[in-house]
Formats: C-alpha cells, structure tokens, sequence
C-alpha cells in the first residue's frame, strides 16, 4: 500500500475508533440514567447529539477520494469498503443511543419495577459489549474477536425474549404499569438493534480478512 493511501486510511480507521467511542459514551450514559431514573442524564443524551459532526459523510467522503486517487485492489480496497460500512452501522448505533435516551427520558416519571430494570441495563451492558468486542475486531483485524462478539449477541436475544415476557405480565397484573413496560419493550428492541449493528461490524472485519462475505448472526437471530 503507497505511503500516501496508507495515512488516508489510517485516518479513516481513526475517525471510525471516535464514531464508535462517541456511541459507547451515549449508551453508558442512558444506562446511567436507566438506573438512576434521572431524566435529565438522558437528556444531556440528546442535546449532545445536537453538536455531533458529520463523521460518517467525512468518512464516505475519504474513501471515494482514496479509490478515485490510488485505485486500490484486493485487501486494500477491502479495507476501504469495509470502512464504510462499518462507519454507517455505529453511525446508527450512535442514533439508537439517542432513540433510547428519548425512550428512558419519558420513562423517568413512570413507575419502574427494579427488578425489570437490573434486567435490562444487563442487556444494555451486553449490547455495548457487543459493540466494543465488533469494532475491536475490525480496528485490530482480529476474528477471534468477532467471534465473541457473535456469542455476546446471542446473550442478548435471549434476554430480550425473556425481559418482553416479564413485561407483558406486569402490565397484564397492573395497568398503572402499562406506560412504563410500553416503553420498555421499545427499550430493548433499540438494545437489540444496537448489538445488531454491532454484529454487522465484525461482519465486516472478516469480509476484510478473509475476502469472503459472511453472517455471524444466526438465521434464528436474524
């Protein structure tokens, strides 16, 4: 790779670690709130959006100039496309993180069954490991790495299924409780989309790697 197209992409590759640094912040922040029930952490979730830059169009914009400049083959040119797509996916997992801050914010003045919500800040605390082992993967062109982050997701399928249910049966026990599961059944499909993207990045780290398209998650998941 000429020295020129090596310093784009590593730059790239950087932009790409920051996007995905930004969405882990977000989550961890709506998780706190979650916890805590403070609106107003959530919030700060949302306004900060506000401010966030374009990184996926400069991203999309660095790799048409890298192919249009050094027309790259092979693992180089790989690189290049699996760099945009991954940059899409933690684009949208940063949306997602303030779809749920949104979600965890109105929630803030429902009344919460605490058991439910350890349940469900496990399943974000997976859904953001997930995210971290996928860019970790594709960053340090690791598979193995991917691999894990395939098993983390299915721990989150399985919570999901597990938490709707104990949803539906507080509000069919308590209709005050109706709002709050309404919204925490949402909650856990945006933790679940979240770990979804995820995957879909350690998808690309081994399309990189090996030249092969490839589906970690399994047909029962998908």
């Amino acid at each position: 790779m000429p020295d020129d197209q090596a310093r784009q992409t590593d730059q790239l590759r950087t932009r790409l670690g920051s996007m995905a640094e930004r969405a882990d912040r977000s989550l961890q922040a709506v998780l706190q709130a979650l916890e805590s029930g403070d609106g107003d952490v959530a919030g700060e979730v949302v306004d900060a959006d506000a401010q966030r830059e374009p990184t996926y169009a400069h991203i999309q914009s660095g790799v048409l100039a890298a192919i249009a400049l050094h027309h790259p083959i092979g693992r180089d040119l790989r690189t290049l496309t699996g760099l945009l797509h991954a940059s899409l996916h933690v684009e949208r997992m940063t949306d997602l993180t303030v779809s749920m801050a949104r979600t965890v914010q109105q929630a803030s003045q429902d009344r919460a069954d605490e058991d439910v919500t350890h349940q469900l800040i496990e399943m974000g605390d997976l859904a953001r490991a997930v995210a971290q082992r996928s860019v970790q993967a594709f960053l340090g062109d690791d598979t193995s790495v991917a691999d894990e982050a395939e098993r983390l997701d299915d721990a989150v399928d399985r919570l999901d299924s597990g938490i709707f249910e104990r949803l539906v049966r507080l509000a069919a026990d308590d209709e005050t409780r109706l709002p709050w599961a309404t919204r925490m059944i949402h909650l856990t499909r945006q933790f679940e989309r979240y770990a979804d993207h995820g995957v879909d990045v350690a998808e690309q780290a081994v399309f990189v790697r090996s030249g092969e398209p490839v589906r970690l998650r399994r047909s029962s998941h998908a």
